[in-house]
């Protein structure tokens, strides 16, 4: 299937989380290849570009979509594939600019041993033999310096906390450079050009990246074809533990260890249909990719930073919760309710702050500082409760319940809704009572007062249940507009009617315990025909941010259609995210309503994570279909 938007993956494992792709797709794009490379936590970006080169006799290289001259500014190409195998191993075919006669297929994967794998195939169709030299090219960001070496052709870099060893198979020298510290680098490639020597180890410190390029010499006989290897080996150990590399098995053995993975969850996919198949395996594995010790990230990518490195959303990474648990990736999903109940609140009373940054501090007002966002209580309290029916297992105290839930009285209430706040849509009217927070808020004290009556407290049960009634009476009495099928958005501070914008997240109710009403279901029935774009992809509540059809919220809504039977509206949305998605399969943020080939933020994980759970929340159906999601 042809895709519209650029291929940008996640890849990584348990310690390693890191951002691919080799053909342009994000904003003033300055790396390629690997771009961004965390290890153990986010509070380091290790690895600005990493890919392999060609270099042609006449000097000039190509690496990823680009061909690079002396005499000139770099020329860009597209990839004639992008594809991902087994969910796992992104795999990229580009034709050569220089030379008719050759194309390259680079293929880069993720290994249980901490591992950054290249692979690339070199292909000669031509009757000519041809002289290159291939290799890896690496920029390391190079932070909190304090060791490079150089041994045996292994290139090792540390910091205080990691190590990172550059390696590759039968590589005849390995060359090392100071490169620019802005971001925007030249002089690796500069140094390549005029073949230079490596500089010496001693010149080397904190104040700018590193340059290096693994270099072998290689011949492809004509019509045939040769394959050179490298990696990047990250560890927390000073000691080099990787020079007996098994070139020959590398990759065999992590297609096996990610499909055992894939095995523990509870999608049935092989059964799935087609490009479905393929697409939900590289999204589950680039969520795993995403998660380092319960941190999951709301964007790789670096629109969604915070002091170079990326944030924390509370609603973002329990939306990600959500999705494990409806796979059945519990490990992974307790880990991500555990880091958000041990996140600091605000004034110690429960309440989740807005955004935290890599080292899972509180740093509010990344984009919109709206002061509260409440809709965070309600995700956890349902989610504490979901992981409990499915595991048996608490994964926080009760008084931490408490906490979370309690909370909520100390908020005003106008119209009957709890605030002000920023909700999903972090404020877009400013501080607010917002229809689709309170159902979240609703949903997850029903929630509650169940966890309550399971610790034999009936005083909270009560309590809890009594506020969350009030609210959804209020809802459903107060925000619903008849004439046009829908609830309000909420209510603001600065005047008192209510805002008759349509808010899309409301489709979210539900699937965090919102009850369905007759209201809702004449709202979902509706939805396609008054909150869509591009026929099958549902809109948001303010339309000129990313203006247009977003993931996330398509996501909520299919799964809402499944809830209520209408099982071919579901079918047509799965089918209309799959075509949305990029050209590795992961999905973006938003797709422009002005232009169907421009997406947003690409790709964004809880977009993936809501795409996962639209796929569990169906998958009786998808799993009776063969070629119909096609």
């Amino acid at each position: 299937m042809e895709k519209r938007y650029p291929g940008i993956g996640i890849i990584g494992h348990e310690h390693i989380s890191a951002l691919y792709g080799v053909d342009n797709g994000i904003v003033d794009w300055q790396g390629t290849g690997i771009q961004h490379f965390f290890y153990g936590s986010f509070d380091e970006d290790l690895i600005h570009s990493a890919t392999s080169y060609i270099q042609h006799y006449s000097g000039q290289i190509e690496m990823g979509n680009r061909l690079i001259r002396q005499e000139t500014h770099p020329v860009h190409q597209q990839p004639v594939a992008s594809v991902v195998e087994d969910g796992f191993c992104y795999s990229t075919t580009f034709e050569s600019q220089v030379n008719k006669d050759l194309s390259w297929t680079e293929r880069v994967y993720a290994t249980h041993e901490d591992q950054i794998v290249f692979e690339t195939t070199i292909q000669n169709n031509g009757e000519n033999k041809h002289s290159l030299m291939v290799g890896g090219y690496a920029i390391l960001r190079n932070p909190s310096y304090q060791k490079l070496s150089y041994e045996n052709q292994v290139l090792s870099w540390e910091n205080k906390q990691t190590r990172l060893d550059i390696l590759g198979e039968h590589v005849e020298e390995i060359r090392f450079y100071k490169e620019s510290p802005t971001g925007f680098v030249y002089r690796t490639l500069q140094q390549i050009f005029n073949v230079k020597d490596s500089d010496p180890i001693e010149a080397f410190s904190n104040d700018s990246m590193i340059g290096v390029v693994t270099q072998r010499r290689i011949e492809v006989e004509a019509n045939q074809s040769i394959t050179f290897k490298w990696m990047i080996q990250a560890s927390f150990s000073k000691i080099i533990s990787n020079r007996n590399v098994n070139w020959n098995t590398i990759l065999e053995t992590a297609r096996v260890n990610w499909k055992d993975w894939l095995n523990t969850g509870a999608l049935s996919i092989d059964q799935l249909p087609g490009d479905l198949k393929s697409v939900v395996q590289t999204n589950l594995i680039a969520l795993k990719a995403s998660l380092l010790d319960g941190f999951v990230p709301a964007d790789m990518t670096g629109h969604y930073y915070s002091d170079g490195s990326p944030s924390y959303y509370a609603r973002d990474a329990l939306m990600i919760a959500k999705a494990f648990i409806m796979a059945g990736y519990y490990s992974e999903a307790k880990s991500i309710i555990v880091y958000a109940a041990s996140r600091k609140t605000k004034d110690n009373k429960g309440e989740f702050f807005q955004r935290y940054n890599a080292v899972g501090e509180p740093s509010e007002g990344a984009n919109n500082n709206v002061f509260h966002q409440l809709d965070s209580q309600g995700y956890f309290l349902y989610l504490v409760e979901k992981y409990y029916e499915r595991t048996g297992e608490w994964a926080v105290s009760f008084k931490k319940i408490k906490q979370v839930a309690n909370v909520l009285f100390d908020f005003k209430r106008k119209g009957g809704l709890i605030g002000p706040e920023g909700g999903v849509n972090e404020g877009v009217f400013g501080p607010a009572y917002i229809t689709s927070s309170n159902m979240f808020i609703a949903g997850g004290l029903f929630a509650a007062s169940r966890i309550a009556i399971l610790h034999e407290d009936l005083i909270h049960e009560a309590k809890w249940e009594e506020l969350a009634n009030s609210i959804l009476n209020h809802i459903e009495n107060e925000t619903w507009i008849s004439e046009i099928c829908r609830y309000g958005y909420g209510y603001v501070e600065y005047v008192e009617e209510l805002v008759r914008k349509y808010d899309s997240p409301q489709f979210f109710g539900p699937l965090y315990g919102y009850p369905i009403s007759a209201n809702f279901k004449e709202m979902v029935d509706k939805s396609l025909q008054n909150q869509s774009f591009y026929k099958y992809g549902i809109g948001y509540s303010e339309q000129e941010y990313h203006h247009g059809p977003w993931i996330f919220n398509t996501a909520a809504n299919a799964q809402c259609q499944i809830l209520l039977n209408n099982n071919e509206n579901y079918l047509l949305m799965i089918n209309w995210m799959v075509n949305h998605s990029n050209a590795y399969g992961l999905l973006p943020e938003a797709i422009d309503g002005n232009s169907e080939e421009l997406c947003f933020i690409n790709p964004l994980t809880w977009a993936c994570a809501e795409f996962i759970s639209a796929v569990s929340s169906g998958q009786h159906i998808l799993t009776q279909l063969e070629e119909r999601v096609r």
